[in-house]
């Protein structure tokens, strides 16, 4: 099984809303930024102990965490102060929060964690061109399978 939560440190938990990947409908999950570099998201706030996440993002493999992002279809219930986006090399998550407060700590978060996990896993001795391709080859934990398959995260 996994660690319980407490063991791999939480840095900050709530809801988020994100968009689909294929239908683009948007969605509440509930979100866990570990201090580890992994962003998970579950359906609800109690399968965080007992199911495996819907999906796992290593933020090693973000190149940038945005307010907003250039998403023109954000919906009304997003406030132009709650808006996020991550950027991989295979998708864009655009999410947002509720409040701007809830929008700001989680982006200090984002970008704490994804600099100290990216300096920590820097190999020491190499040409920065060979950061770029490390990031790439990461695999954005695709482990984790959904079972809903009418569901699009």
């Amino acid at each position: 099984g996994r660690p319980p939560m407490e063991a791999s440190g939480v840095a900050v938990a709530g809801w988020l809303t994100k968009r689909g990947e294929i239908r683009k409908n948007w969605k509440k999950r509930y979100f866990v930024l570990e201090r580890n570099g992994f962003l998970k998201y579950f359906r609800t706030a109690l399968d965080v102990s007992c199911v495996n996440p819907i999906n796992m993002i290593d933020l090693r493999s973000i190149s940038v965490i945005t307010t907003g992002g250039n998403l023109s279809s954000w919906p009304e219930s997003a406030g132009p102060n709650c808006r996020l986006a991550l950027v991989t090399s295979k998708r864009i998550y655009y999410l947002y929060t509720d409040t701007a407060p809830e929008c700001q700590r989680w982006l200090e978060q984002l970008n704490g964690i994804a600099t100290k996990v990216t300096r920590l896993n820097m190999p020491q001795m190499r040409a920065p061109s060979t950061s770029s391709a490390m990031v790439a080859a990461s695999p954005e934990a695709d482990i984790f399978s959904d079972d809903d398959d009418d569901d699009d995260d």
